[in-house]
């Protein structure tokens, strides 16, 4: 991660609505120590009353493949982890 964060470039900071809320943006692009050649570009949109990310989106382009993902974060505050036995 923190090889990953020395390239970092384009970085930008904003706000956005997203679901009719407005959300703090943070963006950029790095290069990947993990998948040699990778470049990627990741964008997260945060509520600023939480501090949580909503949403974040991943572009990943190397040599003979590109992905697109989209991580939308649902809370539930209901759950609970099992205690184990």
């Amino acid at each position: 991660m923190t090889n990953d964060a020395k390239t970092a470039r384009d970085v930008r900071c904003a706000q956005e609505t997203l679901n009719d809320k407005l959300k703090d943006v943070v963006a950029g692009t790095y290069d990947s120590s993990m998948v040699e050649g990778a470049e990627i570009y990741e964008k997260f949109w945060v509520n600023p009353e939480t501090g949580l990310i909503a949403q974040s989106y991943r572009h990943v382009k190397s040599t003979g493949f590109e992905t697109k993902t989209t991580q939308v974060v649902t809370l539930n505050p209901d759950f609970v982890l099992p205690k184990p036995e």
